[in-house]
């Protein structure tokens, strides 16, 4: 059976797309059901991931993905064409099974995966939320600057009497620490260290910050912290999940 995308979900099916290449998340899953409709997906390490609830195109049934640079590189050599439709060709289990792009001039199709192949993708978080804080402009970009500074592979996050502070090493030991003015909001306001690989945070960041002004106040990023230092960072309705990295042998991932 084929079903064509509306036009929205079309284009959000591509921003979910767009956004996981950009934070290196390489394989996913979107599931619309009665009982589900839920976008998750994995990096290729297992140390970060996309979970979400909000705004899940409308499929009507499961949809595995792997490599998705390919998908994305696809989506962009057929709009260099023009404006084309988007299909979605399903079993009778309701599982995506090829994607089908079609223009006037022009027409690929992407074999999807089964969801059972597409590998772990978190569809909970069962931890206590430890604070959320939301992060001025500046103050995004201050992480930034501290860890290209130090060419740092993790990024300490910290609160300690109250306030919130990031702190990057280089290979030598030498630190870099800086305090911020934004306030977390506590739910547990125990002092608390979490380190996270810094590519994966950069890039998670850069892709949250994408659009927003920083000379106006109301322009901010959210993060979330729990109780076992797993990360959220919120961005276009989605949901970026990182897992804390105790040393540079550790890959992460342990948590789920």
């Amino acid at each position: 059976m084929t079903t064509k995308l509306s036009v929205s979900d079309k284009f959000r099916l591509f921003q979910i797309i767009d956004q996981c290449v950009a934070v290196g998340i390489d394989a996913m899953i979107i599931e619309d059901s009665d009982e589900l409709q839920q976008v998750r997906g994995r990096g290729k390490l297992g140390s970060h991931f996309l979970l979400s609830e909000i705004n899940v195109p409308k499929i009507n049934g499961i949809l595995g993905l792997r490599r998705l640079n390919e998908v994305k590189a696809r989506i962009n050599a057929m709009g260099s064409f023009g404006d084309f439709d988007v299909e979605i060709e399903k079993n009778d289990s309701g599982e995506v099974a090829k994607i089908l792009m079609k223009g006037k001039k022009s027409k690929t199709d992407f074999r999807a995966t089964k969801p059972l192949l597409v590998g772990e993708c978190v569809s909970s978080l069962d931890d206590d939320e430890r604070y959320t804080i939301d992060l001025k402009m500046d103050e995004v970009s201050a992480i930034t600057r501290v860890v290209k500074a130090m060419n740092a592979a993790l990024v300490e996050f910290s609160v300690v009497n109250g306030v919130f502070s990031i702190a990057a090493q280089d290979e030598t030991n030498n630190s870099f620490e800086v305090d911020f003015d934004s306030v977390p909001n506590f739910i547990d306001d125990s002092d608390c260290t979490f380190r996270f690989p810094s590519k994966n945070l950069l890039s998670i960041l850069k892709v949250a910050s994408a659009g927003k002004d920083q000379n106006r106040e109301d322009d901010f990023v959210t993060l979330s912290l729990t109780e076992n230092g797993i990360l959220q960072i919120y961005a276009y309705d989605l949901r970026f999940i990182l897992t804390q990295q105790v040393s540079l042998d550790d890959d992460g991932g342990d948590f789920f």
